[in-house]
């Protein structure tokens, strides 16, 4: 589980979410190395969501199937992906990274942590040609403002004004932690 408090217990993955509303989505990004001979029949899991209504008052469970669709055709796959949730899990590990660069920088280590700036600002910059997300962008002028301060007095200041810009894109309207 990515970015994510998680129980696990054998094949089974517990998240506890807090104050879920109307219309709000929320994601949580598991990575899974499935087998190949277990994708023939596409299933990959069985998910059961449980909630109390915040209106009744009513506890209710929703369940569904993860599946996977193969194909060797660029414009199915380009038809069916969800590209606002792709975007925001790039963004997700993105912002890990520049997390990692921060400390990087903070240790001293101004050459590894611009290679790592680097390598998200170009990162970002063929993902958003893909998506042109808004929350991609604003990270982008934020990873590049991060490397042109880096070992410089700036970066501190900077790397504060990323921090608030990380926290406000995992929570409320932005990306979901």
């Amino acid at each position: 589980v990515i970015d994510y408090d998680a129980q696990i217990n054998l094949q089974e993955i517990s998240i506890k979410y807090n104050q879920i509303y109307h219309d709000q989505k929320k994601f949580v990004l598991v990575e899974l190395e499935v087998e190949e001979s277990r994708l023939s029949n596409g299933l990959i899991s069985k998910t059961t969501i449980a909630f109390k209504d915040g209106a009744s008052s009513q506890s209710l469970i929703h369940q569904t199937t993860s599946t996977v669709k193969t194909t060797k055709e660029q414009s199915e796959f380009d038809n069916a992906i969800n590209k606002e949730i792709l975007a925001r899990i790039f963004a997700v590990e993105a912002m890990e990274r520049n997390r990692y660069a921060i400390q990087l920088a903070s240790e001293g280590k101004t050459q590894e942590s611009n290679a790592v700036f680097s390598r998200n600002i170009t990162d970002i910059e063929s993902q958003q040609k893909i998506f042109n997300n808004v929350e991609l962008k604003r990270l982008q002028k934020s990873v590049q403002s991060l490397q042109d301060t880096n070992g410089t007095e700036k970066f501190n200041k900077e790397s504060k004004a990323y921090n608030s810009l990380d926290n406000d894109m995992r929570s409320g309207n932005g990306l979901e932690k």
